[in-house]
């Protein structure tokens, strides 16, 4: 299920993450790999997942020889150019997931993850180009993807921009997303909670275990620990069927 949302449904999930991301950051965590995929919609909201590479804000920076540790089309200049991280680098990547969740459009246009990502990294000689964007999302974007991290709102001014421009509390979930979409979803809540049962095979005989990690939207954070069949399946299908919102 995938494709871009009615322009108050993306503003209204772009603040909520917002709001999480302000809890996030409270805590002197960031999350370096903010993409669609980590977060979820659900009946009550979405919701911010997938800190594996989180880092406190006051940890030594982590380097990987010949790579980057995160995915390159949904970084910060910054991040591409492997220079220190602030809070801020979260705010870029939740801009970037704002354009493509109104509109189904990168800002820095088609290709592969590794050219977007050079085109990121090249930002402050070439901005992307906002001119074919909803009015109402185009401010928040020119402020959320400013080269400059200093110029990019706290994730509480971003939350209530967005609270004002999609014309809706932000926690006011009755009927956010389109019909078709809240089914759905309503649906694979109802699956999940009756995880299908699976025999072991014999490349996968030894139980694994997950800890989830989540955010809400009112700031609380959550740990789900899963229980899981096999060293391959970082995810057990019933977690993955709750990720409805995926886009490039």
């Amino acid at each position: 299920m995938c494709g871009p949302l009615p322009l108050p449904a993306a503003l209204q999930l772009v603040g909520c993450a917002a709001e999480a991301l302000r809890a996030v950051h409270a805590a002197g965590v960031i999350h370096r790999d903010l993409k669609p995929s980590n977060i979820l919609l659900g009946m009550s909201g979405p919701w911010v997942i997938d800190f594996g590479i989180a880092r406190a804000t006051d940890a030594p920076q982590l380097t990987r020889t010949g790579g980057l540790i995160g995915t390159p089309q949904h970084m910060s200049p910054e991040h591409v150019n492997g220079r220190p991280l602030t809070p801020a680098t979260d705010i870029f990547s939740l801009g970037l997931i704002a354009a493509v969740a109104a509109t189904g459009c990168h800002p820095y246009g088609n290709g592969a993850a590794i050219t977007l990502a050079a085109k990121i990294a090249s930002t402050e000689l070439r901005p992307p180009d906002l001119t074919g964007y909803p009015e109402r999302l185009r401010p928040i974007l020119e402020r959320c993807l400013a080269v400059d991290p200093a110029s990019r709102p706290a994730p509480a001014e971003l939350a209530e921009r967005c609270e004002d421009a999609c014309g809706r509390p932000l926690r006011d979930f009755a009927g956010w997303l389109p019909e078709p979409l809240m089914s759905e979803i309503a649906r694979r809540e109802q699956a999940s909670r009756q995880p299908p049962r699976r025999e072991p095979s014999a490349a996968a005989a030894a139980p694994g275990r997950m800890l989830l990690c989540t955010v809400t939207t009112d700031g609380n954070l959550a740990m789900l620990e899963i229980t899981g069949i096999g060293d391959d399946r970082h995810r057990p299908d019933y977690v993955t069927e709750l990720t409805l919102w995926k886009m490039p």
